[in-house]
């Protein structure tokens, strides 16, 4: 637990902020058969992302504390004496990475006559030292099931999970690091005729892949189990195919 104001090795922001970074940005349009009926398309680019890592990393003791009274009466509630039991704190890595996607893409567009226009593509984006919290104090697997954690008073039971953890008198103890990655893979078409002889249509069809350890900044990983079996998967928001019509 630290006091930035009183520590002078603390950053004020409880993390030095990343210096400046290069965002490139890259793109081609080029017709293969100077036909003006083919276009090959590509491009990339980084995105960077400021991250909010303040949730959490306040709102906790010993700042704030949350005891409990019991069998009190709410005449005497100013006066009674709370009990503190373990709870959890958030802690945040000092040196981040800065947090960036990168987007690529490379397509092909060809003019089918009477005005449609057909593009197949490649679409991605890979994102990196994105966030996530890290528990350093689970309680280990086995753990109610040690002869060694069974209650004194009695031995069919263990004891409660809090004497169960590495670091005894805290709960989750959540670290917020700049350590995770996202993957997103797709093969998109689209098919589209200009309006001409009262008919405008369009079709789009997106065949993708999304995968990521969380799929939020504030999700907490496990650290019992490895990070590729456990955490690393298809993302919440994934959708392996979707498909768009309209016509007018």
């Amino acid at each position: 637990m630290v006091i930035p104001a009183l520590d002078s090795l603390i950053p004020r922001g409880l993390y030095n902020t990343p210096g400046i970074a290069t965002a490139p940005r890259f793109g081609f349009a080029y017709d293969p058969f100077g036909k003006a009926k083919t276009a090959i398309r590509g491009g990339f680019g980084m995105f960077y992302t400021r991250n909010d890592t303040s949730s959490g990393s306040f709102i906790q003791i010993p700042i704030f504390s949350t005891p409990t009274l019991f069998y009190g009466r709410f005449g005497s509630l100013r006066s009674s004496a709370g009990l503190d039991f373990p709870q959890g704190v958030t802690g945040i890595d000092r040196n981040p990475k800065p947090s960036y996607s990168m987007n690529l893409s490379v397509s092909v567009q060809q003019d089918m006559g009477k005005g449609v226009i057909v593009d197949v593509g490649y679409v991605g984006n890979l994102g990196r030292n994105l966030l996530w919290r890290r528990n350093l104090n689970p309680v280990p697997f086995g753990a109610n099931f040690l002869a060694a954690n069974a209650d004194p008073t009695d031995v069919r039971v263990p004891l409660p999970q809090t004497f169960l953890r590495p670091v005894v008198g805290y709960t989750d103890v959540n670290m917020v690091e700049w350590a995770s990655s996202s993957n997103y893979h797709s093969l998109q078409a689209t098919a589209n005729r200009r309006f001409a002889r009262g008919l405008d249509f369009g079709m789009a069809h997106k065949w993708s892949k999304a995968m990521n350890y969380q799929d939020d900044d504030d999700a907490a990983i496990s650290a019992l189990v490895s990070l590729r079996v456990w955490q690393y998967a298809l993302a919440g928001y994934d959708r392996t195919h979707v498909m768009k019509l309209n016509f007018v």
